[in-house]
């Protein structure tokens, strides 16, 4: 499982802000501690994308410094993370992968 560790600051004004040390461009926010962490799954999922879409490898998780939470991808946001690196290396050896459904015998 990939997850990643993920700093959550209070803001003055209610609610925390949460960032990620190896994912610098996942940032979100909640009211709460719970629903900030919810959204995290959700900033870090979008933010992995860019990185596949740039072709750039995925970044890999530190170990959580103590205070840290560890925000875990969802297994689809883990597949599809997986999935689209498989596709990149496909495409530079000038392959695809195509997915194909057929009647049970």
């Amino acid at each position: 499982m990939r997850a990643y560790p993920a700093t959550l600051t209070p803001d003055p004004d209610g609610g925390f802000t949460v960032t990620f040390r190896d994912v610098p461009e996942a940032i979100t926010e909640g009211d709460s501690r719970e629903e900030a962490l919810l959204r995290a799954e959700g900033a870090l999922e979008s933010a992995l994308a860019m990185y596949v879409a740039a072709k750039e490898p995925l970044p890999e998780p530190s170990a959580a410094q103590p205070g840290e939470a560890i925000v875990p991808l969802s297994a689809l946001g883990m597949a599809k993370a997986e999935m689209e690196q498989v596709e990149t290396a496909l495409a530079a050896l000038g392959l695809r992968l195509i997915v194909d459904v057929a009647r049970a015998a």
